[in-house]
């Protein structure tokens, strides 16, 4: 297709394309005033729905990837304080109950949020 905007076009080659541009936009309104309401509904119920996903995951990343640079953050606490002999070894903040904590916990969250959104992306109202 040719661009109307660029500087080397000029004459039938513009009047071309603003034409390909102004078929392309009728044939969109009409197609859109084929659909029917109840299709309009849906398309809208699957646009919030792939919106509401996008967020869902990204939230349950982003406050992960939080969690693991706190943890990363405690650790780093813990071994300066072990190291200037602060606090005996016994005594750190981030144990092997703490990380066998946090495995378990991510894995309850991605099961529960793995159910949550089939239920709503897949459902079938």
């Amino acid at each position: 297709m040719v661009d109307p905007t660029s500087p080397e076009n000029s004459g039938f080659d513009a009047q071309l394309a603003a034409y390909e541009v102004r078929a392309r936009t009728v044939d969109l309104q009409s197609a859109e005033s084929q659909i029917s309401v109840s299709d309009k509904i849906a398309l809208q119920k699957a646009a919030i729905r792939r919106v509401v996903s996008y967020w869902i995951v990204g939230l349950f990343g982003t406050l992960n990837i939080i969690t693991i640079l706190v943890i990363i953050w405690l650790a780093t606490v813990d071994q300066g304080n072990i190291a200037a002999k602060l606090i005996p070894a016994a005594d750190r903040i981030v144990g092997t109950k703490v990380l066998i904590s946090l495995l378990g916990a991510t894995t309850v969250q991605l099961g529960t949020i793995a159910v949550i959104m089939a239920r709503y992306v897949f459902n079938d109202d």
